[in-house]
């Protein structure tokens, strides 16, 4: 085993009471470094770190400075460990440097590098990182310049296992493992350690890692006065979990925020003194067998692999919270011939009734399978999470996953995630919450987009993240039809058309000019203008059925989205299609 220490920077707060960063103590005050260091090498630690974490354009505003204070901590904690321990190069995530000292945080990594090789160092430590490609640069040139380098890299992510920037934290250790560039990976701070062991556990049944793996979690989680932050003193529970991750088989262990020298005092002890057996793995879930549950999937998903076509109709939640009219148009809906009904998201980013839990009530009162769409927009990790585990609870089997509109002037979205990283954190979530009622994922595809070849490519990272089939936007043009036909030779998964009538001509121009990824033919258009409403329902209807069948032998099944609440439009054409669907 090897044992690194723990947070100098909470150890440091907690003794001096000062919100200020620790780094500059390197220079006001280098006597209470060398103590804290020399604190956590009597601990019994195999390395400290330097107290650099955040010697960069973070804190500092010249390169004299930074390189001032990198200099300075790396000879402190040399001569406090004194041969007693090793010394890493202790190297923080950078994210968001100084234009005005950097270019890119990947130059900055390289001119810490660059200081600490100056120096000496021999060990370095890449430390919550949100991200892998940004420290990459660096490790080469160290690794150029010191072949003999002891070079590890850590993650910070939450409890989900995703990082700041969306990442798999699975795919990021699989990725540096590959690299040959690192000695040794894992995950550091945010999750305390009974959640780092559980990442650690799920990542060791599912991956066979090449690389040392590192777990330096924090002692818990904080409480928050007076803008500082507080961890309890919990040092035999950490001790204990700690063991019990290194029962996992991790070989490097340490602590990050909230952990002092008695945390890594006793977790040695305990890790030394402790007799695992496979009974106890067994308890802790690490060598457990996974039996295979038979899947289950939506109805939508059973008659999209029987082949019958499936028709999906897209409802819009209420603005207000009258939903009387979405009821009884699921009813008529499903009476018609509708498989499967899907609510937008809060589309065009104007405030809707929650598509999950607006799905979920159409779902109980019509008896009908549902697919809520969710967006990057408006919610992080954990609302996603939450919003996910509730509609697996109220029996949702399809989400649709997609960027979403963006937010007007003045309203900030969110965008924890990208729709690539949407897609594969709910399949992820499918193999470890959803193993027996997985969500049918499906993403869209815009078949009106000039470059089509960058769509497809785009279409098949969704599969490999996870995507199991594809809605495509309004179809209304031959070059809308020959892309389906590219992308349904293409792509491996299943593949619903979009279908959309028009409610009036004033509609049409609206959704051909303001509505991204509908472009509608000028004779379509024309033919619209200036014709009654019973006129515009006919021109409407009949070139819907039109479209439909030039696709409906290519594609998988029908998206047929309501305009404007017109339910009788649709309905009639799902009367229309009835007799070639029952064939």
């Amino acid at each position: 085993m090897f044992f690194f220490d723990g947070s100098f920077g909470t150890y440091y707060r907690q003794i001096t009471k000062l919100d200020t960063p620790p780094e500059l103590a390197n220079t006001n005050n280098p006597d209470l470094v060398f103590k804290i260091h020399k604190e956590y090498v009597n601990a019994g630690c195999s390395a400290i770190t330097t107290n650099t974490f955040c010697a960069n354009s973070l804190t500092f505003s010249t390169k004299e400075e930074i390189e001032d204070c990198i200099r300075k901590g790396y000879e402190i904690a040399r001569k406090a460990a004194d041969g007693s321990a090793l010394v890493f190069a202790n190297i923080g995530y950078i994210y968001d440097n100084s234009k005005d000292v950097f270019a890119s945080p990947q130059e900055e990594y390289l001119f810490i590098a660059d200081v600490f090789l100056e120096c000496g160092a021999q060990n370095f430590l890449f430390e919550t990182f949100a991200e892998y490609e940004a420290a990459k640069p660096a490790m080469k040139y160290i690794r150029q310049n010191n072949k003999d380098a002891t070079i590890y890299i850590t993650f910070a992510v939450s409890p989900d296992g995703l990082t700041s920037k969306g990442l798999n934290y699975t795919e990021l250790i699989k990725h540096v493992s590959k690299d040959n560039l690192a000695d040794g990976t894992g995950l550091n701070c945010i999750c305390g350690p009974a959640h780092i062991k559980q990442l650690m556990a799920q990542l060791m049944q599912k991956e066979n890692i090449s690389i040392k793996l590192i777990a330096m979690p924090n002692s818990g989680y904080p409480s928050r006065v007076d803008n500082m932050y507080f961890y309890d003193n919990n040092t035999n529970y950490f001790a204990k979990i700690m063991a019990e991750i290194a029962d996992l088989g991790v070989l490097v262990l340490g602590g990050c925020c909230g952990t002092s020298p008695v945390h890594i005092e006793k977790m040695i002890d305990y890790v030394a003194n402790r007799k695992a057996s496979l009974a106890n793995r067994d308890d802790v879930s690490v060598r457990r067998d996974i039996e295979k549950e038979e899947v289950r999937r939506s109805t939508f998903s059973q008659k999209l692999k029987k082949e019958k076509k499936p028709i999906a109709v897209e409802l819009d939640p209420p603005l207000g919270t009258d939903i009387e009219f979405l009821v009884s148009s699921a009813i008529e809906l499903k009476k018609h011939g509708a498989d499967v009904l899907t609510f937008a998201d809060s589309p065009l980013a104007r405030t809707r009734a929650c598509s999950f839990i607006t799905a979920s009530r159409v779902k109980r009162e019509a008896d009908i399978d549902v697919m809520p769409h969710m967006t990057c927009r408006d919610k992080n990790n954990i609302g996603i999470s939450s919003t996910l585990l509730g509609g697996a609870i109220d029996g949702i089997g399809n989400v649709l996953l997609i960027t979403g509109d963006p937010a007007s002037h003045g309203t900030k979205g969110v965008f924890s995630f990208n729709s690539y990283n949407l897609i594969e954190y709910v399949s992820r979530m499918n193999s470890e919450y959803f193993k027996s009622t997985p969500y049918f994922i499906g993403a869209a595809l815009n078949t009106s987009a000039p470059n089509f070849k960058n769509v497809l490519a785009r279409a098949r990272k969704k599969e490999q993240m996870g995507a199991n089939f594809f809605m495509t936007q309004p179809i209304y043009s031959q070059e809308n039809i020959n892309n389906l036909k590219e992308a349904k030779n293409t792509l491996d998964s299943y593949i619903l058309a979009g279908i959309l009538p028009f409610a009036s001509y004033k509609n049409a121009l609206f959704l051909n000019n303001e509505v991204s990824g509908i472009e509608i033919p000028k004779e379509v258009l024309d033919s619209l203008e200036g014709k009654s409403s019973e006129e515009v329902k006919e021109i409407s209807i009949s070139y819907a059925l039109d479209i439909i069948n030039q696709v409906y032998d290519i594609c998988d099944g029908l998206y047929i989205m309501i305009p404007l609440k017109r339910t009788d439009i649709v309905i009639e054409i799902l009367e229309k299609t009835k007799n070639r669907r029952t064939k």
